[in-house]
């Protein structure tokens, strides 16, 4: 991260946040570079103000707090999020009135990068419900 190349940026994007690297527009890719290489100690910071080695940090969990909620959510999950299946979001729908989760097919961890129009897609379907 600290000696960013196009190679490693296009790299961490497939690995971690999207499922089709190839969408990702060359200017893009170029901004990230440029983001890590000068954010390196902030990215450095939020991994360790978030992260142990066993995972999220306990205070970022929500757990059951998801039955608390009072007001409508609609969850736009990639079905190939390697942060956390969908699956997971689909057991706090079960368990959680107001909660749907919308399952956006070959898509990563950010998934309006794979599939922006299914996104689109998600959020209007989300506010016409409500």
């Amino acid at each position: 991260m600290k000696k960013p190349t196009t190679e490693s940026v296009r790299g961490f994007w497939k690995q971690m946040l999207v499922a089709r690297p190839e969408k990702l527009d060359e200017a893009f890719i170029e901004v990230s570079v440029a983001s890590q290489a000068r954010n390196a100690p902030s990215w450095f910071t939020l991994i360790d103000a978030s992260m142990t080695a066993l995972g999220l940090r306990n205070y970022l969990l929500i757990g059951d707090r998801w039955k608390q909620l009072q007001v409508p959510v609609t969850c736009l999950w990639g079905d190939k999020d390697v942060w956390a299946a969908p699956t997971i979001g689909q057991k706090i729908a079960e368990l959680t009135p107001n909660f749907e989760t919308v399952v956006i097919e070959n898509a990563g961890h950010a998934p309006w990068f794979d599939d922006l129009d299914a996104v689109v897609a998600g959020i209007d379907g989300a506010l016409a419900a409500k």
